[in-house]
């Protein structure tokens, strides 16, 4: 590819670029997007399989587009790439209701939708107007409630991939707030190119490499215009102080963190990659008839720990259908394999006749204690503390403060004491 450094490069590997022309640019995310659809996410073949919407065989995908420049870039580009293969872009736009001019926003989306033939529907998080979410919370509350309504949204018109409009300066973003947090390895390594948003819906961020900058200089020579969200100029979110931190940075700051996030993200494919060949392999991991999986031990065993910790985590988000992976560390590995651990992410494992088989865990369900729709506030007020008791297990957690108790469908009953 005829490219240009940008600036933030490492040994043989660029990572954000600056365009000779619109062609190269064009190219490279045509290249991009291509590969991440056929990318390998999990163990589940059916990931990878673009839905037919029932019209003429046409496949359908989901561009999830706010109205800045990084999304609008992301829509100019996906309606070029899907016209000649025939898949259909239905384009979204989530409306937070968080500040007043966010309903025009969305509506900025829509005619744009509208002028080039791209359906369009604005999704809008309903919140309990009774419960006061703290300033410190709201980041986080809104990009959950982001990806659930769209999941939502794919599942009704049975799409399987949804497009976002991530950036290697949101990927730099999300270096610094995970190394302020005490991440690790696993986490310092960003983003990934391509994830599972849920069991049945594909995220693919095929603009990681492609710096803000450039994205807004490629909507500025097609004279498209797109929407500034203030929000990214208040100090009060740990995300916006961040970016003003990294525009500040220096050449070598920004090759220093670019390296280290490309090499940690390298190590983490090369494990992900491993995993899954595992997991697909018919000789070593298989599928039994009452839905549960096995895997032979010997096998298992000859991977390194991270291979193995990989293994089992994308085994159990598939067995225990839970939201997100359950995180297991080299300890919890160790007592699992020494039986230690049987449980874990709603799934029973069992270890016998060097075959280690996992199931779906069947838990009693209980009533649930019934809390007030302000039990947040009343819990950060009065500094009540919870005791959460494994009903059918008899085990006790050690009693802890938490900010919000969740629904967990009988597996965990709460008591206010």
């Amino acid at each position: 590819m005829n490219a240009k450094n940008h600036g933030i490069s490492t040994k043989n590997v660029v990572i954000a670029f600056d365009f000779v022309d619109a062609a190269d640019s064009i190219d490279f995310f045509f290249n991009e997007i291509n590969e991440l659809i056929t990318a390998p996410v999990n163990n589940d073949d059916s990931a990878n399989i673009l839905p037919s919407s029932g019209a003429g065989g046409c496949a359908k995908i989901c561009c999830a587009v706010s109205g800045g420049p990084d999304s609008m870039a992301l829509l100019t580009l996906a309606i070029g790439w899907a016209w000649p293969k025939r898949i259909q872009i239905i384009c979204v736009t989530v409306d937070h209701k968080l500040r007043p001019e966010s309903t025009a926003e969305a509506h900025f989306v829509k005619d744009f939708c509208r002028q080039h033939n791209i359906p369009h529907e604005i999704l809008t998080w309903q919140r309990d107007s009774g419960i006061n979410i703290p300033r410190s919370k709201i980041e986080i509350l809104a990009r959950d409630a982001r990806y659930n309504l769209i999941c939502d949204f794919c599942h009704r018109e049975n799409i399987g991939i949804v497009l976002t409009g991530h950036n290697w300066n949101d990927q730099l973003e999300t270096f610094e707030i995970r190394q302020s947090r005490g991440s690790y390895n696993h986490g310092l390594a960003g983003m990934s190119r391509a994830r599972s948003l849920d069991h049945d819906v594909k995220l693919l961020r095929p603009l990681l490499h492609f710096s803000k900058q450039h994205l807004a200089d490629f909507l500025q020579h097609r004279n498209i215009s797109w929407q500034q969200d203030p929000m990214n100029d208040c100090n009060e979110f740990m995300r916006s102080a961040i970016r003003k931190r990294i525009l500040a940075y220096d050449q070598t700051q920004l090759l220093r963190a670019s390296n280290r996030i490309v090499v940690l993200g390298k190590q983490r494919r090369s494990i992900e990659v491993c995993a899954v060949e595992f997991l697909r392999s018919g000789n070593v991991c298989w599928r039994e008839k009452n839905g549960s999986t096995s895997l032979n031990l010997t096998a298992f065993m000859s991977e390194n720990q991270q291979i193995q910790k990989e293994i089992l985590k994308r085994i159990i988000w598939n067995i225990g259908q839970k939201k997100y992976q359950t995180h297991i560390s080299e300890i919890m590995l160790q007592k699992i394999l020494m039986g230690k651990i049987n449980t874990i992410g709603r799934c029973l494992i069992k270890i016998k006749n060097n075959i280690v088989n996992i199931a779906v865990e069947h838990r009693k369900s209980y009533e649930h204690v019934s809390l007030s729709k302000n039990y947040d506030k009343e819990l950060d007020e009065c500094g009540l503390e919870c005791r959460l008791l494994y009903v059918n297990q008899d085990r006790k957690i050690p009693m802890e403060r938490v900010n919000r108790i969740h629904n967990r469908g009988g597996l965990l009953d709460v008591f206010v004491v």
